[in-house]
């Protein structure tokens, strides 16, 4: 019988706040994004804002998969921020096409920097902590967009899976969130809890192809990923947080993009 981990208004929750939203300063960062945002006429409703997830088509060409998965078996896998950062920044510029621009800025209703990025080559296996369901820790506004180089048919499985805002509310409510990794559950433990809860749970699973992304609220959405059955997949994740000037620029006074890594802690703000 599998057994859960809640937490009503869990440690785990109010412990993340409290470390990145005030000790680290991000609360602090977003107001000051917010009031120096100039492009309130760009703003427009979007999936990412009423659904917490949105799937944009076509963001690469072929071309553009070709060659970036070429470079995560080559230079990329290997990529530092300290000595490379300079050439992530152009790769930055063709992730951030003016579709993922007008999603960010109407979530954030500020402008954004890239936070982190990172080269994936996944190979197959059935499961592992990122396929349970979960919340991502970080500030209280991130983002996180995963950009497939792959299609999802090719590799046997899905990508990402998600639940509405209504169904990840309750979970949250209910002390779900941030719960030990080894606590996580599958979907039958799941659909267990929401029966319980009394609440609907439909995962909604969006297939993707080769050059399309999905960009999701990653600290409020209850998600989990699907690892491939013929592997590898190739992709390009980034999160994104609120600042208070264009991203180039930040990136070029801040210690952000940084390389992605699992559960690595976000920096105190400086800026």
């Amino acid at each position: 019988m599998q057994q859960y981990f809640l937490h009503k208004d869990s440690f785990g929750e109010r412990s993340i706040i409290q470390d990145n939203e005030i000790d680290r300063g991000y609360a602090d960062n977003y107001i000051r994004a917010t009031a120096a945002f100039e492009r309130q006429d760009a703003i427009e409703s979007t999936d990412l804002i009423t659904h917490g997830f949105q799937k944009l088509d076509k963001l690469f060409t072929p071309e553009q998969c070709a060659k970036y998965i070429e470079q995560t078996d080559g230079p990329l896998s290997n990529w530092v921020q300290s000595v490379n950062k300079r050439k992530v920044i152009p790769i930055l510029d063709e992730i951030i096409t003016t579709e993922v621009d007008k999603a960010i800025i109407s979530h954030f209703k500020s402008e954004y920097i890239p936070t982190t990025i990172g080269f994936s080559r996944t190979e197959a296996k059935t499961e592992g902590v990122s396929s349970h369901w979960h919340y991502d820790g970080g500030p209280t506004m991130l983002l996180i967009m995963i950009l497939y180089l792959t299609d999802s048919e090719a590799d046997g499985s899905g990508t990402t899976i998600f639940v509405d805002r209504k169904t990840s509310d309750v979970f949250t409510e209910k002390g779900y969130a941030f719960c030990p990794l080894g606590k996580r559950v599958n979907d039958i433990g799941a659909q267990m809890l929401a029966d319980h809860f009394d609440v609907e749970f439909k995962p909604i699973n969006l297939n993707t192809k080769a050059g399309d992304a999905i960009i999701f609220d990653a600290r409020h959405i209850l998600h989990r990923g699907c690892y491939p059955k013929n592997g590898p997949r190739y992709s390009i994740v980034t999160s994104f947080i609120p600042y208070y000037q264009n991203w180039k620029a930040g990136c070029n006074v801040t210690f952000f993009p940084r390389q992605s890594g699992p559960f690595e802690p976000y920096p105190k703000v400086t800026w």
